[in-house]
Formats: C-alpha cells, sequence, structure tokens
C-alpha cells in the first residue's frame, strides 16, 4: 500500500514552529552512519552495563539509545543550506549542502528531491522507492524547506539504520 510506504511529515504549522524553538536541530545517526565513532559506542555499552546515567553516557559518550533500543548519535542539522536554483526534479546534494549528513550517509546525496501539490502536509519520505516530496508551497520559503527537510532526511536515515519509524 503507497500509503504505508509514505511517512509523514511535518503536516502542521505546529511541528514546523516546535522545530524552529530548537536552532540546533539534529538528526539521530546510528551504527550504519560511516562516521559513527565505534570506541564511543563500546564506551556507552560498558556505561550502561555499569549503571551509568543515560544522560551521563550521552554527554560523555555522544550515543544513545531509542526508544527501539538502538544506539544512535547526533548529526548537527544547523549548517544545512539550501542551494540556489531549486529544480522540481533534484536530487539531495543539489538541493541542500550539508557535509557531515552526506559524510556520515553518502548514499543519502542520491535521493530523489520532488515538489509537486501534496493533499496532505508539506512533505513525505517514500520508503518504498526512497524519495522525498515536498509541496510546492515550500519553494521560496527556505525556512519551512530547511526543517521540513530535515524531518524528510530523518525518516530516510531511519530506514537505512532500521530504526522504529516515528
Amino acid at each position: 500500500n503507497a500509503d504505508e510506504e509514505r511517512e509523514e511529515t511535518a503536516d502542521s504549522s505546529q511541528q514546523i514552529a516546535d522545530s524552529k524553538v530548537d536552532d540546533e536541530r539534529k538528526s539521530y545517526a546510528g551504527i550504519k552512519a560511516r562516521t559513527a565513532n565505534g570506541m564511543n559506542l563500546e564506551n556507552a555499552k560498558k556505561m550502561l552495563e555499569q549503571g551509568v546515567d543515560a544522560e551521563k553516557i550521552r554527554k560523555e559518550t555522544g550515543w544513545f539509545k531509542g526508544y527501539d533500543g538502538k544506539w544512535r548519535f547526533e548529526i548537527d542539522d544547523s549548517q544545512m543550506q539550501i542551494k540556489e536554483n531549486i529544480s522540481n526534479y533534484t536530487d539531495l546534494e543539489k538541493l541542500i549542502d550539508h557535509k557531515e549528513l552526506f559524510e556520515a550517509y553518502p548514499e543519502l546525496e542520491n535521493v530523489g528531491v520532488i515538489f509537486c501539490s501534496l493533499d496532505e502536509g508539506k512533505g513525505s519520505y517514500n520508503r518504498q522507492f526512497g524519495y522525498i516530496e515536498l509541496d510546492y508551497s515550500l519553494k521560496g520559503d527556505n525556512e519551512n524547506l530547511k526543517y521540513t527537510l530535515i524531518h524528510e532526511i530523518q525518516h530516510a536515515i531511519q530506514h537505512i539504520e532500521e530504526f522504529a519509524r516515528g
């Protein structure tokens, strides 16, 4: 079912507004990221076995467990920039500058991005075919485009890492 393959996005103004409150927006990466620090992950696992508080583990190692039990670390999205002259059909690498993201997941460079009219929401990630759909209304609104893209990129990472959907 196509609807089941599509992840919902920041479909309300409130969700977009909430994400803007956090100027230090992050994506959550996992063990499949090329930039994953294995030594820090091993230290995090040992600390957890020793009963160390989860927040202390995160602060000291950069790693934390998601609600699905899988380990994650943060990628800073605050420096992500939208490029000029956006085509209606493009690849993620042609749409954004985000060195840290593409170093972690080079395969995301080739994720297709399509601007179209969406019945609901501002965007979606299609898990079956691996592309992002964005509503035309986001063109020319780089701030909302950036925050919607961050949300949809997180769905792509969830798919790569086999994280729980959410």
